[in-house]
């Protein structure tokens, strides 16, 4: 399975037995290690969380390779390009992010960073 990116939604309910919801943080980003298809329930397993958890309490997370001109600071709306194929050649659309929750570093021109709903692999050229 690809990598998925999750936001947990704050929701409860459950048709089947699975951890309970007080292990996660509503609004909290988190990886899928794996998925688990039941009758009526499917529940992910995340990285980092003991249990497992329904797959409805979450809501998939954009997450975008970009380019920028500058690094990206917390509180900060973040200017960016996202490259996207055009037939034989890629075409460049602006992106203009909402708040910059948090950013890491990768390296020297490369950065993680988390707005309210998305995820970016950012190169700064």
């Amino acid at each position: 399975m690809a990598t998925r990116l999750v936001k947990y939604n704050g929701s409860t309910a459950t048709y089947e037995s699975c951890s309970s919801p007080t292990l996660l943080k509503e609004g909290e980003f988190y990886e899928v290690v794996s998925k688990d298809v039941g009758e009526c329930q499917t529940n992910y397993t995340l990285k980092g969380v003991d249990g497992y958890f329904n797959s409805v309490w979450f809501d998939n997370v954009k997450v975008g390779l970009v380019i920028a001109t500058k690094p990206p600071k917390v509180g900060e709306r973040f200017l960016c390009y996202e490259q996207l194929p055009d037939g034989n050649k890629y075409s460049r659309t602006t992106v203009l992010t909402s708040r910059v929750r948090s950013v890491e570093q990768i390296n020297n021109k490369g950065y993680k960073i988390y707005t309210l709903n998305s995820c970016y692999i950012v190169h700064v050229i």
